[in-house]
């Protein structure tokens, strides 16, 4: 997950949340604001109402022509037949008028709202369900069920059950309400494109740009600079970085320096070594014992690896400081394998490998002649130095894509699979012990790889343990 989505996905989240907690507590506050308010009408309008148009004898003597007229006018002044109903009963709990004639002369045996209201004399409402219901016939889920006593003479004769629907009571304002809600999120969602515009714009690109830099300062790539033009903390950092680079920079050419110096020095004694080691074959004879003979050709060995070791040193400095001496022009791709294949007989012969080259398909290609004899050489001395006695190795080659492509297979002991990320890395050797039993420095495999990206070609291998390996290098052909 992306930085910028963690620091803005709690923002968005958050005020999501708390968006819809607005959203649903107003609701909630408005909906009982507006049952209270329908309440208090609804209160204020019975009590008028009923003063004006009903008589005690009405609540004794319900079914006279005068009571029925009476009550009738009653309901009809007091509720809207689509939104409400109305319901009147005596002190003895009984239903005297009803809007629906079927409940007429029903008794509440066990109605504690209607109790609670004949033996306080106070009006109330409660929001009800419809399962709750008691003597209540309604098609909505949840109403207002309104009591309001109603008095006179001084007595209370009765108590008015108004049955008001919840949503006709808010459809003044549910509408309101919700275009209220929908432009707050239209907002928000709109707020929230803002933020995570400006973040992408102010966070993300240049944290984007600082791990491309970074990833370059890893391949010794020093000198690009990095480019944050804010102020803030990251542009802070930007700078930091660069002056790290700078360092990293100098301190590579110091390194460089010194290894130019170093590997100039010691060349110097190689070569008068191996010129004296020369002289000791060329007197012969007499001269030189046969013990001591022996002992000469081990310091010839040993001197040999020196030299290839100062030369690989140099060839990595060289390429690390971009002096690398490179001239690609057109070559004779077979006559330089061939070369090396007959320089490595006789090292194969001895462990009895069979080296075989399958020239078809060779054809001249654009590389440095002489540094594509040392790629062939690196490649071929490791394929015959990490396979056992009596093992295949095949030189081949195959055209595809303008390209010619060189393949050196081996049925040694193969690459295991955890190392095979670190094959072209300095310095590296395998963890194997008869792999790392071999004389090597860890450094061939680099710097074939330098050169082959020079000539303008790539390189790469495929490898099982214990099955062998295939490196594969790739020129551009002649045209």
């Amino acid at each position: 997950m992306r930085l910028v989505t963690k620091i803005v996905l709690p923002i968005v989240t958050f005020s999501l949340l708390l968006m819809g907690f607005i959203a649903l507590y107003s609701e909630q506050a408005i909906r009982n604001s507006l049952i209270r308010e329908e309440f208090f009408d609804v209160r204020e309008l019975v009590i008028s109402q009923a003063i004006q148009h009903l008589r005690a004898e009405d609540f004794t003597n319900p079914d006279s022509e005068e009571g029925r007229r009476n009550f009738l006018t009653f309901l009809q002044d007091t509720t809207d037949p689509t939104t409400a109903r109305l319901t009147v009963w005596n002190t003895d709990r009984r239903v005297i008028f009803s809007d629906l004639p079927s409940l007429i002369g029903r008794t509440a045996s066990d109605h504690p709202d209607l109790t609670r209201v004949l033996a306080s004399g106070q009006p109330e409402y409660v929001v009800r369900q419809k399962d709750d219901a008691d003597f209540v016939q309604t098609d909505v889920g949840q109403f207002v069920d309104i009591f309001v006593p109603i008095s006179l003479g001084g007595r209370v004769r009765g108590v008015a059950e108004v049955h008001s629907v919840v949503g006709a009571v808010l459809a003044p304002v549910s509408r309101q309400l919700g275009a209220i809600f929908w432009i707050l999120a239209v907002g928000t969602l709109l707020l929230i494109a803002f933020i995570l515009l400006t973040a992408q714009f102010f966070l993300g690109a240049p944290l984007r740009r600082i791990g491309v830099f970074i990833s370059e300062v890893a391949e010794g790539k020093f000198d690009n600079k990095l480019k944050i033009r804010s102020r803030d903390e990251i542009g802070r950092l930007g700078g930091e970085l660069n002056r790290m680079s700078d360092g990293l920079k100098r301190l590579q050419e110091l390194r460089n320096e010194f290894v130019f110096i170093a590997s100039h020095e010691l060349r110097a004694p190689v070569t008068v070594i191996n010129g004296y080691l020369s002289l000791l074959d060329e007197l012969g004879g007499g001269a030189v014992t046969p013990e001591a003979s022996k002992y000469i050709e081990n310091v010839k060995t040993a001197n040999g690896r020196l030299a290839q070791l100062v030369n690989d040193i140099l060839d990595i400095a060289r390429s690390e400081a971009g002096k690398l001496s490179v001239e690609v022009s057109p070559c004779d791709l077979s006559e330089a394998v061939r070369a090396i294949v007959a320089e490595q007989r006789l090292p194969a012969e001895s462990k009895k490998q069979e080296v075989e080259y399958l020239a078809a398909g060779a054809s001249p290609v654009l590389a440095d002649a002489g540094r594509l004899k040392e790629v062939m050489a690196n490649l071929l001395t490791n394929a015959i130095k990490y396979t056992p006695e009596g093992g295949r190795i095949t030189v081949r080659h195959e055209a595809a894509d303008g390209e010619i492509i060189t393949h050196v297979q081996d049925t040694g002991y193969g690459i295991a699979a955890e190392e095979q990320k670190q094959v072209f890395e300095k310095f590296f050797r395998s963890g194997e012990r008869v792999i790392r039993s071999a004389p090597g420095t860890g450094l061939g495999l680099f710097i074939t790889k330098q050169l082959v990206e020079r000539m303008g070609g790539r390189i790469w291998f495929r490898s099982e343990a214990g099955k062998g390996t295939t490196f594969s290098f790739a020129l551009k052909a002649v045209r």
